[in-house]
């Protein structure tokens, strides 16, 4: 089977099942038929997968060439599916699968509740307690704190018009 036979029936698969996946595959197979075109697909190797897909990612972050890499995974799946079952996968290679793997993810250390507690008690400046109970009570951030501005507001409550001061974001237009 060629190539751009193999990748026409994927796309003609995915344009009537699910249109998210054609529009994820579409820029890389577009890249797969320039490059392999003609060739049959079972005569790829890892090796030309791998040159292929590093250059097609040079200034690419991680989660795009996993995304790439796992398009052209889906696309030789396929096709081992469903037309040629004895395909052997040049993209199942330990070392496409290592060097297009995710990106572990770093994560920061919970800190205590009661730590928590104790660094806003122990804060004397009013100011600067009452936004670390915003950030640390309403879940905001510094700079959705450093926005808040102080409304003075009349409302009617009971039929009499009542001054209040309420802390909200103002949006600058």
């Amino acid at each position: 089977m060629k190539t751009n036979q193999a990748v026409q029936n994927f796309l003609d698969y995915h344009r009537t099942n699910s249109k998210n996946t054609l529009h994820n595959c579409s820029y890389i197979l577009g890249y797969c038929q320039v490059k392999f075109g003609e060739r049959e697909i079972e005569s790829i190797t890892p090796d030309e997968i791998l040159d292929f897909l590093t250059e097609l990612a040079v200034n690419s972050k991680q989660t795009t060439k996993r995304l790439r890499y796992s398009n052209l995974k889906s696309l030789f799946n396929q096709i081992q599916s469903t037309f040629l079952p004895g395909l052997n996968d040049p993209c199942n290679s330990p070392t496409l699968k290592k060097v297009f793997r995710f990106k572990v993810a770093k994560h920061w250390p919970m800190i205590e509740k009661d730590i928590i507690d104790e660094i806003i008690f122990r804060t004397e400046n009013p100011r600067n307690r009452l936004m670390m109970e915003l950030m640390a009570c309403g879940g905001l951030r510094i700079g959705e704190v450093l926005k808040l501005e102080l409304v003075v507001s009349s409302l009617l409550i009971g039929g009499l018009y009542r001054t209040c001061e309420i802390i909200c974001f103002h949006k600058v237009l």
